[in-house]
């Protein structure tokens, strides 16, 4: 009975963590997201704006799809650990909730610095490295889950190929270079980003900024496509969907 109730114990913080990293984004999203740039898109003056304006709403959008993915992904994988290594996943340190925080207020600048492709590029980079850090410290302790868990006899466990569907995603897929390819064209729109500002009287200088736009856009939908399918995939292996 003990034992049961560290472990429920364990898997109530978890959810609390993300449970208040989403309060935090949400707040932070509203707080700080003007209302005068739906206001100017939908202006006549808006189209004076063009494309700039628009690129930036569509970075939003994109934005928002990432957060929406980010929560469910969140809510759907800590509940995919608790159904099948609830006895045997270890206590995640108390770091990852002031990890779990500062990801969702990132997030919600995010929405805020939508048309300032260059510090946007900068905290999409800061969010992406915090991200790389959380997905190593995940596997990290899965390992230490599947083998505890294999050591209490594989054969006869009934969750062995659930297990086995969780290990492909978590540690077969290159979930890594995903990670360090977003890295790369973040810093590629930053790079571009940069360079606008310093060609922004010649004719170059917004083509570049346009072109920063379009590899940030490019790189959130991308990123996110791919690892909606390899969960997609997951899913199917384990029998049951956790996140669609």
């Amino acid at each position: 009975m003990g034992n049961e109730k560290i472990f429920t114990s364990r898997w109530q913080r978890l959810r609390r963590v993300f449970e208040v990293a989403f309060v935090f984004l949400v707040a932070t999203g509203f707080l700080l997201y003007s209302k005068e740039k739906l206001a100017l898109l939908l202006s006549c003056e808006g189209a004076n704006h063009f494309p700039r304006l628009h690129l930036s709403v569509l970075l939003v959008i994109a934005v928002l799809i990432l957060i929406i993915q980010w929560i469910r992904a969140n809510n759907a994988e800590i509940q995919m650990l608790e159904d099948h290594f609830r006895e045997f996943i270890p206590a995640l340190p108390s770091s990852s909730f002031h990890c779990a925080v500062v990801i969702a207020v990132l997030l919600g600048v995010l929405v805020y610095l939508s048309d300032r492709i260059v510090a946007f590029s900068g905290v999409f980079l800061s969010y992406n490295l915090l991200t790389i850090w959380g997905n190593w410290l995940v596997s990290t302790r899965l390992r230490q889950a599947i083998r505890q868990g294999r050591s209490h006899g594989p054969d006869a466990n009934t969750r062995a190929s659930a297990w086995q569907a969780i290990e492909a995603y978590y540690l077969g897929k290159p979930q890594l270079k995903r990670m360090l390819a977003i890295v790369l064209f973040s810093i590629a729109a930053l790079l571009l980003g940069v360079f606008s500002s310093v060609y922004a009287r010649r004719a170059l200088g917004p083509l570049l900024l346009y072109g920063a736009y379009a590899v940030m856009i490019l790189n959130i939908v991308i990123s996110e496509a791919v690892i909606s399918i390899w969960r997609r995939e997951r899913d199917r292996a384990i029998g049951e969907a956790y996140t669609f």
